[in-house]
Protein backbone atom coordinates (compact mmCIF):
# COMPACT_ATOMS: atom_id res chain seq x y z
CA UNK A 1 0.00 0.00 0.00
CA UNK A 2 0.92 3.75 -0.69
CA UNK A 3 1.95 6.28 1.96
CA UNK A 4 0.58 8.48 3.47
CA UNK A 5 2.33 12.02 3.62
CA UNK A 6 1.35 14.97 6.10
CA UNK A 7 2.15 18.23 6.97
CA UNK A 8 2.75 17.99 10.86
CA UNK A 9 2.05 20.72 12.56
CA UNK A 10 2.88 19.42 15.66
CA UNK A 11 6.76 20.19 14.66
CA UNK A 12 6.81 23.23 13.29
CA UNK A 13 10.59 23.62 14.21
CA UNK A 14 11.38 20.93 10.72
CA UNK A 15 8.67 20.77 8.64
CA UNK A 16 6.73 25.07 8.56
CA UNK A 17 9.82 27.77 8.18
CA UNK A 18 9.31 30.96 9.21
CA UNK A 19 9.24 33.22 5.98
CA UNK A 20 7.95 35.63 3.54
CA UNK A 21 7.15 35.47 -0.29
CA UNK A 22 8.70 38.90 -0.66
CA UNK A 23 8.99 39.65 -3.93
CA UNK A 24 5.46 37.56 -4.84
CA UNK A 25 4.01 39.43 -2.38
CA UNK A 26 4.98 42.92 -3.99
CA UNK A 27 3.95 41.69 -7.44
CA UNK A 28 0.98 40.27 -6.61
CA UNK A 29 -0.87 42.10 -4.02
CA UNK A 30 1.40 45.77 -4.48
CA UNK A 31 1.14 48.38 -2.05
CA UNK A 32 -1.74 47.89 0.22
CA UNK A 33 -4.01 50.30 2.26
CA UNK A 34 -2.92 51.37 5.96
CA UNK A 35 -4.31 48.94 8.81
CA UNK A 36 -8.16 50.42 9.65
CA UNK A 37 -8.13 52.10 5.85
CA UNK A 38 -10.70 50.20 3.97
CA UNK A 39 -9.12 48.56 0.98
CA UNK A 40 -9.73 49.82 -2.65
CA UNK A 41 -11.46 48.12 -5.51
CA UNK A 42 -8.40 47.57 -7.33
CA UNK A 43 -6.90 46.34 -4.12
CA UNK A 44 -9.42 44.14 -3.38
CA UNK A 45 -9.26 42.31 -6.57
CA UNK A 46 -5.38 42.03 -5.76
CA UNK A 47 -6.32 40.69 -2.41
CA UNK A 48 -8.71 37.72 -4.12
CA UNK A 49 -6.23 36.87 -6.74
CA UNK A 50 -3.83 36.40 -4.13
CA UNK A 51 -6.09 34.02 -1.98
CA UNK A 52 -6.23 32.41 -5.47
CA UNK A 53 -3.25 31.72 -6.10
CA UNK A 54 -2.48 30.62 -2.72
CA UNK A 55 -5.14 27.90 -2.85
CA UNK A 56 -3.31 26.05 -5.62
CA UNK A 57 -0.40 26.37 -3.82
CA UNK A 58 -1.83 24.17 -1.06
CA UNK A 59 -4.20 22.08 -3.54
CA UNK A 60 -2.30 21.74 -6.50
CA UNK A 61 -5.33 22.59 -8.56
CA UNK A 62 -3.86 23.80 -11.72
CA UNK A 63 -0.35 24.78 -13.31
CA UNK A 64 1.04 27.82 -12.20
CA UNK A 65 2.02 30.47 -14.79
CA UNK A 66 5.18 31.93 -14.40
CA UNK A 67 4.29 35.18 -13.08
CA UNK A 68 2.16 33.78 -10.31
CA UNK A 69 4.81 31.89 -9.16
CA UNK A 70 7.51 32.95 -6.26
CA UNK A 71 10.80 33.80 -7.17
CA UNK A 72 12.26 34.36 -4.08
CA UNK A 73 11.70 33.23 0.44
CA UNK A 74 12.60 35.44 2.88
CA UNK A 75 13.61 33.41 5.71
CA UNK A 76 13.10 34.72 9.26
CA UNK A 77 14.99 32.33 11.32
CA UNK A 78 19.10 32.92 12.00
CA UNK A 79 21.23 30.89 9.47
CA UNK A 80 22.66 28.43 12.21
CA UNK A 81 18.52 27.00 13.22
CA UNK A 82 17.99 25.81 9.10
CA UNK A 83 20.26 23.19 9.95
CA UNK A 84 17.91 21.86 12.12
CA UNK A 85 15.05 21.69 9.60
CA UNK A 86 13.92 19.10 7.00
CA UNK A 87 15.18 19.43 3.47
CA UNK A 88 11.04 20.21 2.27
CA UNK A 89 8.78 23.16 4.19
CA UNK A 90 5.58 24.86 4.19
CA UNK A 91 6.32 28.44 4.01
CA UNK A 92 4.41 31.63 3.87
CA UNK A 93 0.61 31.09 1.68
CA UNK A 94 0.89 27.50 1.23
CA UNK A 95 3.55 27.30 -0.93
CA UNK A 96 6.03 24.21 -0.80
CA UNK A 97 9.90 25.13 -1.13
CA UNK A 98 12.46 22.07 -1.90
CA UNK A 99 16.19 21.40 -1.75
CA UNK A 100 18.31 19.77 -4.03
CA UNK A 101 18.31 16.41 -2.41
CA UNK A 102 14.39 16.19 -2.78
CA UNK A 103 14.47 17.55 -6.14
CA UNK A 104 17.01 14.67 -7.55
CA UNK A 105 14.64 11.78 -5.97
CA UNK A 106 11.49 13.04 -8.11
CA UNK A 107 13.72 13.69 -10.59
CA UNK A 108 14.60 10.20 -11.30
CA UNK A 109 11.63 8.39 -9.67
CA UNK A 110 8.84 10.58 -11.48
CA UNK A 111 10.50 12.53 -13.80
CA UNK A 112 9.12 15.59 -15.93
CA UNK A 113 5.39 15.68 -13.83
CA UNK A 114 5.71 17.86 -11.21
CA UNK A 115 6.40 21.62 -11.64
CA UNK A 116 9.48 22.54 -9.73
CA UNK A 117 10.84 26.07 -10.46
CA UNK A 118 14.18 27.35 -9.02
CA UNK A 119 13.50 29.57 -5.87
CA UNK A 120 15.77 31.89 -4.14
CA UNK A 121 16.37 31.64 -0.93
CA UNK A 122 17.83 33.75 2.02
CA UNK A 123 17.65 35.53 4.98
CA UNK A 124 16.46 38.95 6.19
CA UNK A 125 20.05 40.38 5.96
CA UNK A 126 19.97 39.22 2.21
CA UNK A 127 22.62 35.99 2.75
CA UNK A 128 21.61 33.27 0.68
CA UNK A 129 20.76 30.23 2.18
CA UNK A 130 23.07 27.26 1.31
CA UNK A 131 22.30 24.77 -0.96
CA UNK A 132 19.99 25.27 -4.27
CA UNK A 133 16.07 25.13 -3.56
CA UNK A 134 12.87 24.51 -5.60
CA UNK A 135 9.10 25.53 -5.33
CA UNK A 136 6.94 22.77 -5.85
CA UNK A 137 3.78 22.40 -7.21
CA UNK A 138 2.37 18.54 -7.16
CA UNK A 139 -0.78 18.90 -9.50
CA UNK A 140 -0.83 14.98 -10.16
CA UNK A 141 -4.65 13.94 -9.09
CA UNK A 142 -6.00 10.82 -9.04
CA UNK A 143 -8.87 8.21 -7.62
CA UNK A 144 -7.49 5.40 -6.17
CA UNK A 145 -9.20 4.74 -2.93
CA UNK A 146 -11.81 1.81 -2.33
CA UNK A 147 -14.33 3.12 -0.12
CA UNK A 148 -15.51 -0.32 0.44
CA UNK A 149 -12.27 -1.86 1.62
CA UNK A 150 -11.81 1.64 4.11
CA UNK A 151 -12.65 3.24 6.54
CA UNK A 152 -14.42 6.09 4.90
CA UNK A 153 -18.03 7.77 4.80
CA UNK A 154 -19.84 9.84 2.76
CA UNK A 155 -20.40 13.40 4.66
CA UNK A 156 -23.18 15.48 4.67
CA UNK A 157 -22.58 19.26 4.73
CA UNK A 158 -25.14 20.77 6.35
CA UNK A 159 -25.07 24.35 4.90
CA UNK A 160 -27.44 24.75 1.71
CA UNK A 161 -25.38 24.58 -1.67
CA UNK A 162 -22.94 22.53 -0.58
CA UNK A 163 -22.30 18.92 -1.74
CA UNK A 164 -21.30 16.36 -0.03
CA UNK A 165 -17.62 15.09 0.28
CA UNK A 166 -15.82 12.17 1.29
CA UNK A 167 -14.02 11.90 4.88
CA UNK A 168 -11.79 9.34 6.33
CA UNK A 169 -12.84 8.36 9.90
CA UNK A 170 -10.61 6.95 12.63
CA UNK A 171 -9.22 7.46 16.08
CA UNK A 172 -5.70 6.29 15.38
CA UNK A 173 -3.51 4.69 12.60
CA UNK A 174 -3.47 1.17 14.26
CA UNK A 175 -7.23 1.32 13.91
CA UNK A 176 -7.25 2.59 10.43
CA UNK A 177 -8.07 0.85 6.89
CA UNK A 178 -7.25 2.49 3.81
CA UNK A 179 -7.09 0.40 0.49
CA UNK A 180 -5.70 1.86 -2.49
CA UNK A 181 -6.71 0.45 -6.39
CA UNK A 182 -3.34 -0.82 -7.44
CA UNK A 183 -4.65 -0.57 -11.24
CA UNK A 184 -4.98 2.98 -10.46
CA UNK A 185 -2.26 4.21 -8.37
CA UNK A 186 0.75 1.76 -11.28
CA UNK A 187 3.16 4.13 -12.45
CA UNK A 188 2.13 7.17 -9.91
CA UNK A 189 4.64 8.12 -7.39
CA UNK A 190 3.31 11.07 -5.32
CA UNK A 191 -0.07 12.75 -6.60
CA UNK A 192 -3.38 14.13 -4.33
CA UNK A 193 -6.46 11.92 -3.86
CA UNK A 194 -9.19 13.30 -6.09
CA UNK A 195 -12.10 12.54 -3.24
CA UNK A 196 -9.85 13.09 -0.35
CA UNK A 197 -7.89 16.03 0.63
CA UNK A 198 -6.83 18.18 3.02
CA UNK A 199 -6.80 17.84 6.46
CA UNK A 200 -7.07 13.77 5.88
CA UNK A 201 -4.97 13.39 3.48
CA UNK A 202 -2.06 16.14 2.17
CA UNK A 203 -0.12 13.64 -0.43
CA UNK A 204 0.00 9.77 -1.20
CA UNK A 205 3.27 8.31 -2.21
CA UNK A 206 4.20 5.37 -4.02
CA UNK A 207 6.50 2.75 -1.81
CA UNK A 208 9.38 3.11 -4.81
CA UNK A 209 9.22 7.16 -3.93
CA UNK A 210 9.22 6.54 -0.31
CA UNK A 211 12.13 4.42 -0.04
CA UNK A 212 14.12 6.60 -2.49
CA UNK A 213 13.71 9.60 -0.23
CA UNK A 214 15.07 7.52 2.75
CA UNK A 215 17.53 6.37 1.09
CA UNK A 216 18.99 10.02 0.29
CA UNK A 217 18.57 11.57 3.76
CA UNK A 218 15.68 13.44 2.08
CA UNK A 219 11.77 13.35 4.35
CA UNK A 220 9.09 14.21 2.34
CA UNK A 221 7.66 15.89 5.05
CA UNK A 222 6.58 12.80 7.21
CA UNK A 223 4.49 9.11 5.92
CA UNK A 224 3.53 6.29 6.87
CA UNK A 225 2.32 3.25 5.41
CA UNK A 226 -1.75 2.88 4.38
CA UNK A 227 -2.62 -0.65 6.02
CA UNK A 228 -5.23 -2.24 3.49
CA UNK A 229 -8.34 -4.37 4.47
CA UNK A 230 -8.86 -7.58 2.86
CA UNK A 231 -12.79 -7.90 3.89
CA UNK A 232 -15.98 -4.80 3.18
CA UNK A 233 -15.79 -2.66 6.14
Amino acid sequence: MPYIVEIPYEDPERFHMPSDLTRWSQRILGSQSRPGIRATEEEMVRIKRASEISNVFKNGSRILSNEEIPEDCVLSIFPDRLKSFAPTWSVADGAIIIHQTVKDVLGRIEPDTHQIVPIEVMFRDGTPAEGNYYFLNVTQTIDSIIDERSTVAIKTDPFPGTRDYMEIRWRNREQHRLTFDPAVTAGHHLWREKRYSKPEIEYAMSDALHDAFEAAGAPFFTSWKAVASDVDL
